[in-house]
């Protein structure tokens, strides 16, 4: 524990201190890659999961509808696990592959982006790298889904690159592929409304969630029946009590969220804000849920790191 302490406040500091110095934040990509792979297998609730080779081989074999629209889409997993158990491989190159993979579309995430890396390195470091200890192999989906977002504009054959990213981190966990939605936002030249009027949407959105929170099995089961995801996830979709420090958690980041959103002074949002917006609102709809739900959204909800 002391170590990531010492790591989180380097980070924080030389942030502050040289907040355009991307080799100082390239450094730091590398370290925290470093303790990714070379964790404890007692770091991380999924960590000795994932070391269980045998186990992890046979949780591809598709028994099941779920299995057969989630497992059967993750190839590259499948594929990976394939070759490990067959050849009698340390499953710690599962663990290596996926933090590198992580760690190498994170960094070219920022070089796409027109922000600092010292600031993607440190929100990336604050909201998604202790979950990419526990669920590494969606987080390393989810780190490619960011790196297609910076296509999603393009106006060459390049912005196709953004379905081609979508359907690679797709093969490593399934959920990834919610992000082709976005995709509509390229054309969202209608949009008039002004700031204003979606930071009231959301505020309401927010306090609503909170006095009756939203039940997103029901939503999922009204949509796709009792098929995919739906039927195996709509006992555990909700928490209908939250504590008073996990309301207040929420609080926090919402309002630093939206503080983030009106930043930019112009009273109509660019389409890269929309997209922000996006986010923000797929935090509160998931924010009540359990964990192994709300993850449905970390596609989306990573491009706060953006």
């Amino acid at each position: 524990m002391l170590t990531y302490i010492i790591i989180i406040s380097s980070v924080i500091l030389t942030t502050f201190l040289f907040p355009r110095n991307n080799k100082v934040a390239i450094f730091w990509i590398l370290v925290l890659c470093f303790l990714s792979m070379f964790r404890a297998e007692t770091v991380g609730t999924d960590t000795s999961t994932y070391m269980d080779i045998f186990h992890m081989f046979k949780s591809y074999e598709y028994e099941d509808e779920y299995q057969l629209w989630g497992r059967g889409s993750e190839v590259l997993m499948s594929y990976l696990y394939l070759v490990v158990y067959n050849n009698s491989l340390s499953p710690r190159l599962i663990i290596a592959f996926m933090s590198v993979l992580t760690f190498i579309f994170l960094y070219l995430s920022l070089k796409r982006s027109k922000q600092p890396y010292s600031v993607g390195v440190l929100t990336f470091l604050i909201l998604f790298f202790f979950n990419s200890l526990n669920i590494s192999r969606q987080i390393c989906a989810c780190s490619i889904t960011l790196y297609a977002c910076t296509y999603l504009f393009e106006n060459s054959w390049k912005k196709y690159l953004f379905f081609v990213f979508c359907l690679l981190a797709s093969t490593i966990h399934s959920s990834s592929i919610i992000c082709v939605v976005l995709y509509a936002i390229r054309y969202a030249n209608f949009i008039n409304v002004n700031k204003i009027t979606l930071v009231v949407i959301a505020c309401m959105l927010f306090i609503a969630n909170v006095v009756l929170p939203f039940n997103i099995s029901e939503i999922l089961i009204a949509r796709f029946g009792t098929s995919m995801y739906a039927e195996l996830y709509s006992d555990r979709a909700i928490t209908y009590s939250r504590s008073f420090m996990g309301l207040m958690q929420d609080f926090l980041v919402f309002t630093s969220l939206i503080a983030v959103f009106i930043y930019n002074k112009e009273k109509k949002p660019s389409k890269p804000e929309l997209i922000f917006y996006l986010t923000i609102l797929f935090a509160i709809i998931s924010s009540n849920a359990h964990s192994d739900v709300s993850r449905i959204f970390l596609p989306i909800t990573i491009l706060f790191n953006a």
